[in-house]
Parts: structure tokens; C-alpha cells; sequence
């Protein structure tokens, strides 16, 4: 069970690690990037759906349907 445990503190450490290491590449490059995004926030469960544009918005209504859908189905379980 430790060697489960410690592999994954180890994976999530990487992943960070490999995180910092692509904005820091990323951030030295100089280019313009037009940067869009979106998100969910449930409150009990009614999903709050916002984002940059019109686009950004239709794919978090999908994910929040997708997530929504999973807790039903798994609340019946």
C-alpha cells in the first residue's frame, strides 16, 4: 500500500514539475497568444457555466452536462 501511495505523491510531483517547466518554456518564446477559456462551478446542483466567448461557454455546458450526468448515474449505484 505505501509503494501505491508513494508512486503517486511521486507522478503528482512530476506532473507539477513538468507543469512549471512548459509555462517557464512557454513564457521565453515572445509571441502573441490569444488565450480563451471556461469553466464550471456547482453550487449543490445547479451548474454555473462561464467563459471568454461564445464557444468556451457551448464546452462547458457539455462538461457540466458530462458531470452532471456521472453524479446522477453514480448516486443510483
Amino acid at each position: 500500500m505505501r509503494d501505491l501511495i508513494s508512486a503517486g505523491l511521486l507522478l503528482v510531483f512530476i506532473g507539477i514539475i513538468l507543469m512549471v517547466a512548459s509555462m517557464i518554456y512557454e513564457g521565453f518564446k515572445r509571441r502573441e497568444v490569444k488565450v480563451e477559456g471556461g469553466g464550471v462551478v456547482f453550487i449543490g446542483p445547479i451548474p454555473i457555466v462561464f467563459g471568454t466567448n461564445e464557444k468556451m461557454v457551448y464546452v462547458s455546458i457539455v462538461i457540466a452536462l458530462m458531470i452532471l450526468i456521472y453524479i446522477l448515474i453514480s448516486m443510483r449505484l
